[in-house]
């Protein structure tokens, strides 16, 4: 719900709000509810009703802070202004109804005063920027609450860095990372028990957001973060594979440093020659450790090409049957969850790219559409093989000894197992298949230049 809305400050009460042309009085308005403002640089200002006096005016909980939020409601850099301009005609608002979390903070505190554990993702949802959003206030709540009931309760929280790779592919690989264990001072759990409650949530989240730092790699913005990964591909010790828990340390190492030095004329001259590094990479259609094979001989060349098509040829008898049997659901799923992130990323403030919702959605499609394909080439081949049964066509193994209860659940499992095993083998042949651009401009002299440069 959208409406004009301005703030007025009369008699020194920042929490009052008058509407213009609003029903404050009406439908999905009550009293607990949120009023949030147009997101600035990905920030949203928001407030609970405290009271509705009428269609054009309520009063919050708390007043709205910061000066991005006192300029969208006052067309004024501060309060000491005075109010808004006669002609200044409001800012909208978006407005929510109170949701009551009793019962799910109850469950909360019950299930770790047992000494179970609690999972939560305190940015309140999934994007794909390169640095955290600001944590959510139930994280906090949620420790500072049990401590509150039960002081003696054993609680830690304990961060965990999720550090993905392609998060928008099939299979791609992630590291999860376990930070410190956080115990609470009790000096919070105090403030949090005499009224002082946002004090405390605000400095356990610091302390959490901290923690969260030190085991994701967090970036100032996606290009700082595309730089530290290709200077770590260049930095990488050459013939020596690194483990992913490494891979993700000196990402973070880099970003670090590169945030520091960043001024620094040779860290300026560093980040062109990348640049250009990776255009020419772009240009090829290669990737940094396929470099290398400028290194080969012709000989060397022409043997690993003729090598890898013969490898891939032989994989592709493997993986052609299952690609058939899944070619339904690899194209409903991509062209679904492309269309869904394109949805996404336009009403979305946070996000870059839209991949977490690409992955999600290739998931949820592909647990929805697999099992009724499997379902359907099940009763097609379970109705050939009754069929021919009665006409007497059928092996006479299948038409004496084999029940088809028993056939269908072979045909399942047959199905799956080709599938599966399709999935393994053509991620082995797709990085064949890439290998093999690099080989062939090797054997052509003007890019076996440029490469030989690089």
């Amino acid at each position: 719900m959208a409406a004009e809305a301005h703030l007025v400050i009369i008699c020194n009460q920042p929490t009052l709000l008058r509407g213009r042309g609003t029903a404050f009085d009406g439908p999905g308005f009550e009293v607990g509810g949120t009023i949030s403002l147009p997101s600035i640089n990905g920030k949203t200002h928001s407030s609970r009703i405290q009271e509705i006096r009428g269609a054009e005016e309520l009063v919050l909980n708390t007043p709205f802070e910061g000066q991005d939020a006192i300029l969208q409601l006052t067309s004024k850099r501060n309060l000491e202004s005075g109010g808004p301009d006669r002609d200044f005609e409001g800012c909208i608002f978006r407005v929510a109804p109170h949701v009551d979390q009793t019962q799910v903070y109850d469950a909360v505190f019950k299930r770790l005063d047992a000494g179970g554990c609690i999972g939560i993702f305190p940015e309140g949802g999934s994007h794909d920027r390169p640095d955290l959003l600001p944590l959510k206030a139930g994280v906090a709540m949620m420790a500072l609450g049990a401590l509150a009931l039960n002081p003696n309760c054993n609680l830690k929280i304990v961060p965990c860095g999720m550090n993905y790779f392609h998060a928008h592919k099939c299979r791609s690989r992630a590291v999860i990372e376990f930070g410190n264990p956080i115990e609470i001072p009790a000096k919070l759990v105090h403030q949090y028990k005499t009224r002082k409650r946002r004090e405390a949530v605000s400095t356990l989240l610091e302390t959490i957001y901290q923690s969260l730092v030190n085991v994701t790699v967090i970036s100032p913005d996606y290009e700082t973060l595309m730089l530290a990964q290709a200077v770590r591909c260049l930095y990488n010790p050459t013939e020596k594979r690194l483990p992913l828990s490494r891979v993700v340390e000196i990402n973070r190492r880099l970003v670090k440093g590169y945030s520091q030095y960043q001024n620094d004329p040779r860290m300026k001259q560093l980040k062109e020659s990348v640049k250009k590094y990776n255009e020419q990479l772009r240009l090829l259609g290669i990737n940094d450790h396929q470099v290398e094979y400028a290194r080969f001989s012709i000989v060397q060349v022409v043997s690993t090409l003729f090598f890898r098509v013969g490898k891939i040829s032989i994989l592709a008898i493997g993986t052609v049957p299952g690609l058939v049997l899944f070619a339904p659901v690899f194209i409903v799923s991509k062209v679904y969850s492309h269309r869904k992130s394109k949805q996404d990323l336009k009403a979305s403030t946070v996000k870059l790219q839209g991949h977490d919702v690409m992955a999600s959605w290739k998931v949820l499609i592909s647990v929805a559409f697999a099992p009724l394909l499997y379902a359907l080439y099940t009763i097609v081949l379970t109705y050939w093989f009754y069929h021919n049964r009665i006409q007497g066509c059928a092996p006479e193994w299948i038409a004496e000894k084999v029940p088809i209860w028993i056939l269908i659940l072979l045909e399942l499992a047959l199905f799956i197992s080709i599938t599966f095993a399709a999935l393994l083998i053509g991620e082995v042949g797709m990085d064949i298949l890439k290998s093999l651009r690099p080989l062939v401009l090797c054997l052509n002299p003007t890019s076996a230049n440029t490469l030989a440069r690089l």
